[in-house]
């Protein structure tokens, strides 16, 4: 080592090896491909094949609890214990019919022709009898206005106006159940005249019960099913003489949802072909030898077997498909069109000394730097997606986990498939072969001179870096990202953790206007929630029972008025002054029973003949099946208030939980529990989840991108930018309507690979180059931002068509990656080399050798320092034909047997690009026109190239 040379420091060395490694690694296997192309081929199709094989688990998960309840969760071991203790008997059927006027004769006898209808529905498996739910020994349970008149067809058909207003207006009980009846539960919209007499209504509704006899809400077996079908066929196709009829059945949540997810498959479609055109037009030189629309169709087969490999594997190893997963395609399909970008960029830049190399050997020293780069993009979004793999949350730790093994699937058929269709595709191109109809072999070709200009990269070159570098456009750019970052730090402040189910239904499902229409004509008067009690002694632990029902209604989230309590009823009943006399011997001085077995006989009166009676079964399992008796479970019911958001609802569900708690009971002894405590779990974790997964990607990230770019100072930079940038998607998420949830969740682990790689690739050359800060950042802008940009373009590209999409999903995902793409973009090609003009650090040592190296050559001087001699060869003028030396011997000679392959340059590569001098065969990736920014790393400089 020279005196004064600095010895490059372990951070480097370490880079030096890693890079070395697997430059060394992907050399072989591109020569290995180069020689056997088709074997390569063989070889991806037998593994896609055998990944498949893993569909035949295949299974596609809608329950709720199942993909958005956080696993071990203690709202699922509630669940299961409801379930068992107080277990569903009905599935619920509904219609919402709206009129100007719903009260008219016509409208009763469209909704007469509707039941009708419904109840005739008939198969030699089922009909109405056989499936309705009856209450008791009475009739199968529907109920509606018809009600009133006891579904009479003749008395209904008969009705006037004053009849119908003076029913709803003085109805008490229902004549078919008998029980109280109030009609502004099946009224919405109401309209009242002066004197408070109901005139008039906008909507009412229409309810159907059957049996559900797998006895969970959740399941059904085929004739549930076949009878809901055909409830939803004659529900939609509702009645001339309504305005509207909206419905819901028990099973529309899993069938419109499953409609949403795999109803915009002819976006999936069309976006391949735009992508697929895309490809074909910027890998291409515009001519007929030269173009590559086959090869670009080859890339998006390699796409569509990394999908293949990723639900195969994924399925085989028991992971279910969710509805997130619909926008994996587009993913993969985004970073798969990098890819190729990269092995076709490296290929491009090979050296004229490399180009006269035999194929198998250009293809491995090609993939030998295109293999560095996807290889560290493929660790970063493979690392995000690993740690998002490790959350509790169902749904997003299933995506993630088939998102990690798609992106592995695809680095391997990018590294395999596609380079052996390329090394296909030059054998074609060695011969003048039509890049089109390859049977048709050109005589004499001639790319033409207009082929050849890369238009993006002049204007980088010429205009765009020399605008940007001017003092005045700097201080813009730093007052613009300050501004914007400032801004969307408020949006982030403000963004809010929500979630809904039906989000994820489409926006034009029937379901979703079913939901409106209730929102509209019947909103909530509060969400149902119950204290569950097991099997505890309830004559000693009466004072609890006390307790919870008075906390309860003094809750700051409860309904006010809608705690039902049986025990509360039942002490109302024993102080009653009509309890028959001879009870009064059981009861102390304060009517409380005076022993156990006093206690729960007066109980067993009270729930079986008394009105207490709706609470046998319903709140309360009494075992009287012998002396003593005893009680099973029980429940006290309530409703929370219509809260305002996910975080509010958090604290109720908490609140009831430490109210429950606080009885001294155990947790499975005393619970609170609501099905919508299921959704509202997923809200309690998902922010922290976010946060804990963005900070262990963050970390992760940064630590390949360290030893990457082997530069402390380079490397903050470059993260400060992919910060900025997460925090002005969350501020666009804000503006734009978003909240945190699953679905965003995703896509914003997701963005920080993308960000990193928009950011990464501008710092790394910009420590290969030297000079002035300006000069070293205008060359890395002219150099690099033509592939950072139409690295970014693609990807907009996957995804453009999604902004049609009715799917929340879909919708979504073309949100935040547009925020993505353009914050990520303006970061990585604006506000970054803005920076490095200012405040970059010095070049690599390794780099500042090769610049003296090559100052060296052209002063005549060789390699050693000594002068060249006047016979030395000057470089080629590559404007003019190429004429060998006399010892020349062609790669496809007879009298050379180390090729027998095509002729060695490329019809793809411009003639007319200038000779600089000997250049390192580890020259900087992107060097020229460079389509795509994820080709940027590259071992400039750091050790020598890796040969056969």
């Amino acid at each position: 080592m020279e005196k004064g040379t600095k010895k490059p420091h372990c951070l480097k060395r370490f880079s030096n090896a890693i890079v070395y490694g697997l430059e060394s690694v992907f050399y072989k296997i591109g020569k290995t491909i180069g020689l056997y192309p088709w074997l390569a081929i063989l070889f991806s199709i037998v593994f896609v094949g055998l990944c498949g094989i893993g569909f035949i688990r295949f299974r596609q998960e809608d329950q709720t609890e199942n993909l958005w309840v956080p696993a071990g969760s203690v709202s699922l071991t509630h669940k299961a214990w409801v379930e068992e203790q107080f277990p569903s008997k009905s599935r619920f059927e509904f219609l919402v019919i709206t009129s100007d006027n719903v009260l008219q004769p016509k409208v009763l006898q469209a909704m007469l022709d509707i039941d009708i209808e419904i109840k005739a529905i008939n198969t030699s498996e089922y009909n109405w009898t056989t499936v309705c739910f009856e209450l008791g020994s009475l009739t199968c349970w529907s109920t509606s206005l018809l009600e009133l008149w006891s579904f009479n067809k003749t008395v209904i058909r008969n009705l006037s106006q004053s009849d119908i207003l003076d029913m709803v207006n003085n109805v008490t009980k229902s004549p078919v159940y008998l029980g109280d009846y109030n009609v502004s539960k099946v009224l919405g919209t109401i309209t009242k005249d002066s004197n408070g007499r109901i005139i008039g209504a906008e909507a009412t509704t229409m309810s159907y019960f059957i049996k559900d006899v797998s006895g969970s809400s959740s399941g059904a077996n085929g004739t549930d099913l076949q009878w809901e079908a055909e409830f939803v066929t004659i529900g939609k196709k509702g009645h001339k003489d309504l305005t509207k009829v909206y419905l819901s059945s028990q099973r529309s949540f899993s069938d419109e949802g499953g409609s949403a997810i795999l109803g915009d498959v002819n976006l999936l479609s069309a976006g391949y072909v735009l992508i697929g055109v895309y490809v074909a037009i910027v890998l291409g030189r515009r001519s007929m030898v030269g173009q590559r629309a086959w090869l670009s169709l080859a890339g998006i087969f390699a796409v569509g077997f990394s999908i293949v490999i990723s639900f195969g594997l994924s399925s085989l190893i028991g992971v279910a498909y969710g509805p997130v997963h619909s926008i994996l395609p587009f993913l993969l399909l985004g970073i798969g069109v990098d890819d190729i970008f990269v092995i076709i960029q490296a290929w491009e830049n090979l050296t004229p000394e490399e180009q006269l190399r035999p194929l198998p050997e250009r293809v491995g020293r090609a993939l030998k730097h295109a293999g560095v780069s996807i290889t560290v993009t493929s660790i970063t979004d493979f690392v995000a997606f690993g740690i998002g793999a490790t959350t509790i949350l169902p749904a997003l730790q299933s995506f993630c986990v088939f998102a990690a093994i798609g992106i592995v699937g695809l680095f391997i058929m990018q590294a395999t498939f596609f380079v052996a269709c390329h090394t296909l595709n030059e054998m074609r191109a060695g011969t003048d072969r039509n890049a089109c109809c390859c049977c048709y072999k050109h005589k004499k070709y001639e790319p033409s001179d207009c082929s050849q200009v890369d238009v993006m990269q002049n204007f980088f070159k010429k205009y765009y870096a020399p605008a940007l570098l001017k003092l005045p456009v700097k201080i813009a750019v730093i007052i613009i990202t300050l501004g914007v970052f400032g801004l969307n730090i408020w949006g982030v402040y403000n963004l809010r953790q929500d979630f809904k189910f039906e989000w994820f239904l489409p926006s034009d499902s029937y379901l979703t206007r079913y939901y409106e229409a209730t929102d509209k004509h019947f909103p909530s008067d509060g969400i149902s929630t119950s204290v569950y009690f097991g099997k505890i002694d309830y004559y000693r632990n009466a004072s609890i029972l006390d307790k919870v029902y008075n906390e309860a209604s003094a809750n700051q989230y409860t309904y006010e008025g809608s705690v039902d309590s049986w025990y509360h009823e039942f002490r109302k009943w024993l102080n009653d002054t009509n309890i028959p006399p001879f009870a009064l011997q059981f009861l102390n001085a304060d009517r409380f029973p005076k022993n156990e077995t006093y206690f729960y006989n007066s109980l067993r009166a009270f729930l079986k003949f008394t009105e207490g009676r709706r609470y046998l079964g319903t709140s309360v399992n009494l075992d009287d099946s012998q002396q003593p008796y005893s009680i099973n479970s029980s429940r006290i019911n309530l409703k929370h208030k219509n809260l305002p958001d996910a975080q509010t609802e958090v604290k109720a569900m908490d609140s009831l939980r430490q109210l429950a708690r606080n009885t001294g009971l155990t947790e499975n002894e005393c619970f609170a529990y609501s099905r919508f405590y299921l959704n509202w779990e997923g809200n309690k974790v998902i922010q922290v989840e976010l946060y804990r997964n963005l900070g262990l990607a963050f970390g992760c990230v940064f630590l390949v991108t360290l030893i990457l770019i082997a530069n402390l100072w380079t490397c903050l930079m470059v993260l400060t930018c992919v910060a900025m940038t997460l925090v002005d998607v969350g501020g666009l998420m804000y503006f734009w309507g978003l909240t945190i949830d699953t679905v965003t969740s995703v896509q914003t682990i997701l963005a920080i690979g993308l960000a990193v790689d928009y950011a990464a690739h501008i710092g790394h050359m910009f420590m290969t180059e030297v000079g002035t800060r300006n000069e070293r950042t205008s060359v890395t802008i002219g150099d690099m931002a033509p592939a950072v940009f139409n690295g970014g373009f693609s990807t907009f590209l996957a995804f453009i068509l999604l902004a049609g999409s009715n799917s929340y999903v879909f919708t979504t995902f073309f949100r935040v990656f547009l925020g993505v793409v353009v914050f990520g973009l303006f970061h990585g090609l604006v506000y970054l080399p803005v920076m490095l003009s200012w405040l970059g650090p010095d070049p690599y040592l390794t780099a500042e050798k090769e610049h003296e190296h090559d100052v060296e050559f052209q002063e005549g001087k060789d390699n050693t320092g000594f002068k060249l001699e006047a016979h030395a060869e000057p470089p080629p003028d590559y404007n003019v034909p190429y004429i060998p030396p006399p010892d020349y011997t062609p790669p496809g000679s007879p009298y050379n047997d180390n090729d027998n392959h095509s002729r060695p340059i490329s019809h793809g590569r411009s003639r007319s690009r200038p000779y600089s001098g000997p250049t390192s065969n580890n020259q900087h990736l992107h060097r020229g026109a460079s389509p795509s920014y994820r080709g940027a790393w590259h071992s400039s400089g750091q050790l020598p190239s890796v040969d056969a």
